[in-house]
């Protein structure tokens, strides 16, 4: 399969190489069910390219259910209902990206489906039950991010971000408090993304997502009792 239109400056150029399917990437831990959601009719194959600091990040796919991996996070009460996508990042270069001591640090980046209104620093896959698994393959770095599913935020508006690092870093984009919107800072020294997720807006569930708010308080959001709000567009 090959990348997308890369969203390049007029002046840059790069050349596409060739990426893994997204059920290829699943493949790689083993996770049969995992990689026949991603061959399923379910799956959003979205394959949009952006260019950043001398890397390319591909957001490849993105599938989300019940019971769609052989290996759930953690524990089994986070399995029923989960997303999880595939990116794949390479040097802008076209120079091959290897899993070396010297590289380790630079090719780290963390990525994370964002729902629109809440915080993203406090709100991200790492707060809603997930992670990301991370390898190299003849000079492409894939990245497979799972959290619980954003299915049921739908109808708010959803973001994939990418940064540096191994959590999320607020530096990096700006969020509008008020619109609830994510963007990338144009400011900010390094490589960073936001693409939106194409999720259809008739697969949200509002009173899933408010029992999921209730059941995932962050303090530091509320510093009350309540759920956190989700922001009005």
């Amino acid at each position: 399969m090959i990348a997308a239109a890369l969203m390049l400056t007029a002046t840059a150029t790069f050349a596409a190489m060739r990426l893994l399917k997204p059920a290829d990437v699943s493949g790689f831990r083993s996770d049969k069910a995992l990689s026949a959601a991603f061959e399923s009719e379910n799956a959003i194959n979205i394959d949009a390219s952006a260019a950043s600091d001398g890397f390319i990040f591909t957001l490849m796919a993105i599938v989300s259910g019940k019971d769609i991996t052989d290996q759930p996070w953690y524990s089994e009460r986070v399995r029923d209902e989960r997303t999880y996508a595939v990116l794949a990042i390479q040097r802008a270069d076209g120079e091959p990206m290897s899993f070396s001591l010297d590289d380790l640090m630079k090719y780290r980046f963390f990525a994370s489906p964002l729902v629109k209104g809440l915080d993203p620093a406090l709100y991200n896959a790492m707060s809603m039950n997930g992670g990301q698994d991370s390898f190299f393959w003849e000079g492409t770095q894939y990245c497979l991010i799972e959290c619980d599913s954003v299915e049921m935020f739908a109808d708010r508006g959803l973001y994939f971000a990418v940064c540096p690092g191994s959590f999320y870093d607020s530096d990096a984009f700006v969020w509008n408090e008020r619109t609830g919107e994510v963007k990338v800072n144009p400011d900010f020294d390094g490589a960073s993304a936001v693409f939106d997720l194409p999720v259809d807006k008739s697969l949200a569930d509002p009173e899933k997502a408010a029992q999921w708010l209730l059941e995932n308080q962050i303090s530091s959001v509320t510093h009350s009792s309540e759920a956190p709000r989700l922001i009005e567009p």
